[in-house]
């Protein structure tokens, strides 16, 4: 977040990702932003939950660039059980991007 704060206040966009997977969290991330007077827009990835997995599965097999930590079926299958979806409450009057995920592969 640190980092987050600091490209912003040079004039840049930051991409955070967190898995805030309670609504509660996100909101009082939005709270902190608001009173910082941050401009910020969500982006949300919505795909279904077994292309998730499929692209979990691939990125641990993979362990790429940007590979942080192995996410077993378990781990995933927990975080996945208590995700909230993020509604039209939570977005009103903030600016949301809403991206659909091809789940073609």
């Amino acid at each position: 977040m640190s980092l987050a704060h600091g490209l912003v206040k040079h004039g840049q966009d930051a991409i955070v990702e967190l898995g805030l997977i309670k609504a509660e969290d996100r909101l009082s991330l939005y709270s902190a932003m608001e009173t910082e007077n941050q401009a910020y827009t969500v982006h949300v990835l919505d795909a279904t939950r077994d292309e998730r997995q499929r692209r979990v599965r691939k990125r641990n097999k993979e362990e790429g660039e940007t590979f942080a930590m192995l996410v077993s079926d378990e781990v995933f299958t927990l975080a996945s059980d208590l995700w909230e979806p993020v509604g039209p409450e939570e977005m009103r009057g903030r600016e949301a991007n809403f991206i659909h995920v091809n789940t073609d592969g």
